[in-house]
């Protein structure tokens, strides 16, 4: 069970290392990074990182699971405050 765990946290951790390839590169899967994009990336990278330390801590899957749902909402909500 444990070597999954850590698949898990590789993998989400790897996620967060893509968001700040996209802002070292100001580039993303949609094209050139708009104004606040770059301060969306981080916050999702620091989200998912900081649920990868948690769940190291506690040895679960519960906070990297909470960390991926608040990423996703947290960016969500950042889109849909753009679009206004």
């Amino acid at each position: 069970m444990r070597i999954v765990l850590f698949v898990s946290i590789a993998l989400v951790a790897l996620l967060g290392l893509r968001h700040i390839a996209a802002v070292a590169t100001n580039y993303d899967q949609d094209g050139t990074l708009k104004k606040g994009q770059r301060l969306c990336h981080l916050v999702s990278a620091l989200i998912l990182w900081a649920s990868c330390a948690s769940s190291i801590y506690d040895q679960s899957f519960v906070p990297l699971i909470i960390g991926i749902l608040v990423e996703y909402m947290v960016r969500h909500a950042i889109i849909r405050s753009g679009q206004r």
